[in-house]
């Protein structure tokens, strides 16, 4: 006979099938949870990855501001310096190989600072003095619309295509 407040082996009725289900069930629930933990893991590291790197641009941002600032207060007469802190620091903060900083005069423009290895008939021309850019180039949109223009591949852009000699100078 059973006793009902009896623990044991002979007061589980239960037959030995419904304990193994159980616990494929219980494996099942926990290899499921397992696996939402690691594709959590995994978006969380992401995230972090991402937030890692914002800051890290960030910083370097706040650092190139600093720098131009500090140009600026200890040249406060002369320009150059600064141009060229600015140019250097954009030049960088782009990972561009090279980079021009151009000064609008009315309907022209002039270079005020390059840096970086230019392309060597680009450099040669840019050093010529004030120019009026063609309608199609990238500097030409920049100067019409007042904004800045970023190129991720100027042998993509119409001028370069169409063997501008400027577009193509930047480039070759």
């Amino acid at each position: 006979m059973s006793d009902p407040g009896r623990h044991g082996p002979a007061a589980d009725p239960a037959p030995k099938v419904g304990r193994k289900r159980f616990r494929e069930h219980m494996a099942r629930l926990l290899a499921d949870m397992a696996g939402r933990l690691e594709d959590s893991y995994a978006d969380s590291k992401q995230q972090l990855d991402i937030r890692t790197k914002e800051l890290s641009e960030a910083l370097e941002q706040q650092a190139a501001t600093s720098q131009v600032l500090d140009i600026i207060s200890s040249s406060p007469a002369d320009l150059q310096p600064v141009f060229e802190t600015i140019l250097e620091n954009a030049t960088r903060l782009c990972e561009a190989s090279y980079g021009t900083l151009w000064l609008c005069e009315g309907d022209t423009i002039r270079t005020v600072a390059l840096h970086g290895p230019l392309p060597t008939a680009f450099a040669a021309e840019r050093r010529r003095g004030a120019f009026r850019p063609s309608p199609g180039l990238v500097i030409a949109r920049a100067v019409s619309t007042r904004q800045t223009v970023h190129v991720a591949d100027l042998r993509a852009e119409q001028p370069y295509l169409d063997r501008d000699p400027m577009a193509v100078a930047a480039v070759d």
